[in-house]
Formats: structure tokens, sequence, C-alpha cells
């Protein structure tokens, strides 16, 4: 040991905190932390080491008045909640959830929890079995029934999730009728919706931001509570509304055709550049042609040399022309994509909501037990576990029942055994179903506690006294009243003269 480091010291050590006999795991990390002698490095690895002992020895939780009524519960990997960060735990009894310190045994940050109607009226129905079952075969006993059934979200939490996804239906909805409505009118009909709803939000408190004006009708008034509800002031709150919505698509339009005569024109100017160039080219073949005298080639060829100078400052000028268009074209692109990004119907396109609540369609449920008997002064303690898992949709019930036990009085004598059984599930509803459950795991526990006294009965007679022999070789008993007369025993008086 004084040549590993103390990393491996201690995972060396913490491996014994998982077998730790019921009922002495504080000595077993007591001694591991003087062993170690520093708890700053131990207890990172050994807290992981007592949330599995914990859990697999199915830890009780005792919960106290001040947060309901006391009871009790258990911990281990069937009352995990899923999906929780932090780790959380059920407590059936009171319906809702607890985070757990494995070092202090505390538990804390209680929550309510909801079932699914029928799953958490058959587990009530399991639990009423079990606990009765429990109280009469186990003194120190406590049960514990569970599902991996995905709990229910909060109804305040199903709520604002069901009112967002209005909030963004509506919004989409008016996004895809208006979208090329002005902005300031966008606003202005979001702002009658979120009054009808009874919304009160930063710009409907006065004076707290300006107005938004329309650039050729004016500041935009909104309609009061009372006007709305007067006779006929929905009807003038829509002509108003039609009207301004009738302005900005005539802006549109006259946006639209400018574009496109400014397009036509471009076509027309590149037209006339052709043209000017097919001529520029006829010209110079029939200079060509016609002269055969080499002064009038030259010539030709200056000519030529002329036109193709005239050609390229042409086809600078129109590929000049043909940039500035195309940056015209995009600036306008630009600017009404930034109109689009800026606009309030586009800042409240519909996001892509939560996945919903999916139960599961054939949950299972685990029925736990524990049983411990605790007597240090006599030096014993022991442990009844057992696991049983109830599945309906393959009609069957399979479990597993673990038996601890040390017994230390100068000596270290431990058992641990474990015995698994499954039956057909029985038929019925409801109660009748758990309670037939329950019996059959009943039965099957008593028969393995009954084979278990056999085999202790016969301990004595069979396998302790087949591990030595019950007589000397001589086959005769020692008389410790003649011991002086055996050579042992004069072996004994002259070691001791």
């Amino acid at each position: 040991m004084s040549d590993l480091s103390t990393e491996e010291r201690i995972k060396l050590a913490v491996s014994f905190i998982e077998q730790s006999p019921p009922g002495e795991v504080n000595d077993v990390v007591n001694a591991i932390r003087t062993v170690i002698g520093d708890d700053d490095a131990l207890m990172p690895h050994a807290v992981p080491a007592l949330r599995a002992y914990n859990l697999t020895q199915l830890q009780v939780v005792n919960h106290s008045s001040n947060d309901g009524d006391a009871h009790s519960s258990l911990i281990s990997d069937a009352t995990i909640v899923p999906n929780a960060s932090p780790e959380r735990f059920y407590d059936h009894a009171a319906s809702r959830t607890f985070t757990f310190d494995h070092v202090t045994l505390v538990p804390g940050e209680y929550e309510p929890v909801t079932l699914p109607e029928d799953d958490a009226a058959f587990r009530s129905l399991l639990a009423e079995s079990l606990d009765k079952y429990a109280r009469n075969h186990f003194p120190s006993g406590q049960a514990s029934v569970s599902t991996n059934q995905l709990p229910v979200p909060p109804p305040e939490k199903q709520v604002k999730e069901e009112e967002e996804e209005e909030e963004e239906a509506e919004a989409g909805m008016f996004v895809q009728e208006d979208a090329d409505a002005p902005e300031d009118v966008i606003e202005a009909v979001k702002q009658e919706m979120e009054e009808e709803r009874g919304m009160i939000l930063e710009r409907d408190i006065p004076g707290s931001v300006e107005d938004y004006p329309t650039p050729e009708d004016g500041p935009y008034v909104p309609r009061t509570q009372d006007e709305v509800d007067a006779e006929g002031g929905i009807e003038a709150l829509d002509e108003e509304i039609d009207e301004v919505f009738g302005a900005g698509e005539a802006k549109e339009d006259e946006a639209k055709e400018d574009v496109a005569m400014k397009d036509e024109a471009m076509k027309d100017e590149a037209k006339e550049d052709k043209v000017k160039d097919n001529e520029a080219k006829e010209d110079a073949t029939m200079k060509g042609d016609v002269t055969g005298d080499e002064s009038m080639k030259e010539e030709a060829k200056d000519d030529e040399g002329m036109d193709d100078e005239a050609k390229d400052d042409e086809a600078k000028d129109d590929e000049a022309k043909d940039d500035e268009a195309m940056e015209a074209n995009d600036e306008e692109k630009e600017d009404a994509c930034d109109a689009d990004d800026a606009s309030p119907a586009a800042a409240s396109s519909p996001v892509p909501a939560a996945p919903a609540y999916t139960p599961i369609e054939d949950p299972t449920f685990t029925l736990e037990i524990v049983g411990n008997r605790f007597n240090p002064s006599n030096f014993w303690t022991g442990r009844w576990r057992t696991h049983w898992v109830v599945d309906r949709a393959a009609k069957s019930v399979a479990g597993t029942i673990r038996v601890d036990v040390h017994y230390y009085e100068q000596g270290n004598v431990q058992l641990a055994t474990e015995h698994r059984a499954s039956f057909v599930l029985p038929e019925g509803e409801g109660g009748a179903l758990a309670s037939a459950i329950v019996s059959n795991i009943a039965r099957i526990e008593t028969e393995y506690q009954l084979e278990l006294g056999d085999v202790y009965t016969g301990f004595g007679d069979k396998a302790f006294r087949a591990l030595r022999r019950a007589l000397p070789v001589t086959r005769q008993r020692v008389d410790w009243d003649k011991v002086s007369g055996y050579s042992i025993g004069s072996d004994i008086t002259k070691a001791f003269a």
C-alpha cells in the first residue's frame, strides 16, 4: 500500500463501500477516512459509491412533518424520475418528487408530480395491497410501488405552452395573409389583438414609447375599448384597416412598375448596343472585300483597329451599365429584405414548439420491499430485499429475493443469498388484479423463507460437521480429567516446569 498513490488507494478503498454489511456503511466509511487521511480527495470518489449503495440496498428516506405528513419512502433505480436534472426521486405517497443527499441522507426541494390517471390508480391499488403484506410480515418493513410511466407536465406549464402555441399560430396566420402590409399597420393590428386578449405590454402604456407614424396617412390612433364595444365600432375599425392596407398595396404596385420600367429600358439599351456592334462588323467586312490594294488594306486594318477600340470602349460602357443596373437591383432587394426582417410580422414568425407529452403505452410497475433488523449489541445485522416487476403487456411478473446477514461476534460470518422467481400475471382488473399479484408474491417469499430455515437447521448436523472430524483418530472422546496421562499432557507439564 505504501507504494500506491493516493488516487489508487482511494479507488481500492471505496470499492468496500458497496460491499458494506447491512447497517454498517457508516463504520466502513469512517474506517476508510482513517486509512486515506484526506477527505477532500476521498469524497469525490466516495459519493458515487454511496449513491450506488443506497440505490441497491433500498435506502429508507424519512420525510418530516415540516414537508407534509411524516412518512417514509424508498429510493432505488425504479424510483428515479425519468429525464430529471438534477436527479430526483418519487414520493408517491405524497404525489411529489424530491432531491436526495446520499451523504447526509436528507431529502429536499420537493415538487408536485402527476401521473396519467389510469396508471396512477393501478399503482395506488398495488401499493395498498403491498403495504398490508409488508406490515404483516416485516416488523420494520417498508414497501414501495413505482412505474416507468412518464410524469404529466405541471398544469401551469401546459397552460402556458398552449397560450404560446395559440399566439404563435395567430401571428403565423397574420403574417401569411398580410405579408405585404406596411409595418405600421401590422403593428397597429397586433396591438388591437393584444388589447382584446387583455394583455398589457410596454408599448400599450401611454407615453412609454412613441406612436408608429404612417408616412402618408399620419399617425395611427388606436381605438379605445369603449369605441370598439360601441355599436358599429368593430365594423368601423375593419374599414379603416382595409383602407390603410389598400394604400399599402398601391404603393407596392407602383414600386413594382418602376422596377419593371427600369428593366425594359436596360434591355432596350442593350439591344441598341448590339445593333451598333453588328453594323461596325459589316463595315469592316465590306472594306476588306472592295480594296485589294495593300495600302487600302492597311487603311482597313487601321479602321478595323479603330473599330475594335470603339467596340472595346462600347463593351466596357455596356459592362459598366450592366454592373450599375445589377447593383441597383441588389440594393433594392437588400432594402426589401431589411424591411421584411425589421417588420414585426417577420419577428413574430412561429417558433417550433416543444414535443408534446406522449405517455408510455404499456408501462411496467415495480414492487419493492426492504426489511431491516440491526442488533449491534449482539453483533449481528440483517436485511431482506425483494424486487418484483409487473409487465401487463407480457402478462408476467418476475422478481428477485435477496437476503444479507452479518454475524461478527469474535469472528466475521456473512450470508448473501439471491433467489429468482416468476409467475404468470393473474386474470382480473383493478383491485382484484393487484390483490392477486401480491398474494402470489407472499406465497413465493414464504416458501423461500421456510427453505432457508430448513437449510440452517441442518447446518449443525451436516455442513458444520463436514468441516472437521467429530472424534479424534482414536475414535474416543478426550477425558480431560486424565489429560496428564496423555503424551500431550506430559509435554505441557514439561513446558511449564
